[in-house]
């Protein structure tokens, strides 16, 4: 027997739990959340693992918070945000191994 929380109650959302219960899309909330982990926005989430995870009534806070700067989201910027997201993650992953070591001498 399998009890699931509603999402009203719990504490922490998902990506696409936060989604659905701010109506945004998924696309939008990866953006603000790639933002966030870059030191570029202040969308309330964090990492566990390679999941990010969204404090629900922070995310409340914050949705009001863009209602009352009446902030208005662009898809193209979005996906802008997006690529250069990956372009980054992909220049990071050619870094094999760990960084030398200095020698002092």
């Amino acid at each position: 027997m399998e009890s699931t929380i509603p999402v009203w109650h719990k504490a922490v959302l998902s990506v696409k739990e936060a989604a659905d219960y701010g109506n945004i899309s998924i696309e939008i909330i990866r953006a603000q959340v790639l933002l966030a982990i870059y030191s570029h926005g202040d969308f309330p989430c964090f990492m566990s693992g390679n999941n990010a995870k969204i404090p629900r009534e922070k995310f409340i806070a914050w949705l009001d918070n863009q209602a009352m700067q009446h902030t208005k989201f662009e898809f193209k910027h979005i996906q802008n945000i997006i690529q250069n997201a990956k372009n980054m993650d992909a220049m990071q992953a050619t870094k094999v191994g760990r960084p030398r070591k200095v020698r002092k001498g």
